[in-house]
């Protein structure tokens, strides 16, 4: 914005200039009318101002929603980070406290609304995202949670690969559950991926 400022001040400089030089130099071949009338002055300078007006007060709000999108953004990879800290305790842990599961994902459903809601306050006329994000992190929550009752005993766990065995405030998942929870963290990361495309592209 300050460019176009300093833009609009050399441009204006050099109509006077050229204005004054034409007030004191005459061309022997063209003849010009030395006097200047004050109506048609202003009215050519008022369109060129309110242009330059409109166009600084258009580039400022482009910038304005630049910085909103950053930070939207930016806010949106946390939930990659997130994700991301789901996927490795699933990957490295037999046993895993189910207060971090609960916990982890009710950070992902936090964090999430955040996102949704600074969106909408920056970019009131864009779509919301929150219904699809509901439904991939109900099937993640599945995943990770739910259970049978008979899943809870102290059974061996490779009896059904696809049980989740809760004992003593930890779980522990078969290989078949653990793939099913991977698959609905792969489409969470597709999701964000998706989001913040689509924040990119916000005006």
């Amino acid at each position: 914005m300050i460019n176009k400022v300093l833009l609009f001040l050399v441009a204006l400089v050099a109509s006077l200039v050229g204005f004054l030089v034409g007030k004191i130099f005459s061309v022997p071949v063209f003849s010009f009318d030395k006097s200047v009338n004050l109506v048609h002055l202003i009215s050519v300078l008022c369109p060129v101002i309110i242009t330059i007006i409109v166009a600084i007060l258009l580039d400022h709000k482009k910038e304005s929603n630049k910085v909103k999108r950053d930070l939207i953004l930016k806010r949106s990879d946390d939930l990659y980070r997130l994700i991301d800290d789901v996927s490795i305790i699933i990957d490295a842990q037999s046993e895993i406290p189910l207060s971090d599961v609960t916990s982890k994902l009710k950070r992902l459903s936090v964090l999430a609304q955040s996102v949704s809601q600074s969106l909408k306050a920056a970019f009131p006329n864009e779509k919301c995202f929150m219904s699809e994000f509901v439904v991939i992190h109900k099937g993640l929550k599945n995943s990770l949670t739910y259970t049978d009752v008979s899943d809870t005993s102290s059974c061996e766990i490779n009896k059904d690969h696809n049980k989740i065995i809760i004992n003593d405030g930890k779980c522990a998942y078969g290989s078949q559950r653990i793939m099913e929870i991977n698959a609905e963290i792969e489409k969470l990361r597709s999701f964000v991926f998706n989001l913040q495309v689509f924040i990119s592209g916000c005006r």
